[in-house]
C-alpha cells in the first residue's frame, strides 16, 4: 500500500475482523498492522463531502 493510490473503499477491514473475533471468544488473526492511513481528498470548489449516507 502507498499514499500516492487512491482507492474508492477499504481494501482491507482489519478492525471489523479483529472485532469479531474477540466477540466470538477467538484469537485475532492479525493482532498488529502496519498504519498508513488513508487519504481522504478533500471535495473540489462547489462540490459536497461525501458522507457515505
Amino acid at each position: 500500500m502507498a499514499w500516492t493510490k487512491q482507492r474508492k473503499e477499504a481494501t482491507r477491514h482489519d478492525l471489523r475482523e479483529a472485532l469479531d473475533a474477540v466477540l466470538a471468544g477467538k484469537p485475532v488473526a492479525e493482532a498488529r498492522t502496519k498504519a498508513i492511513g488513508c487519504f481522504i481528498p478533500k471535495p473540489r470548489d462547489g462540490e459536497q463531502a461525501k458522507t457515505g449516507e
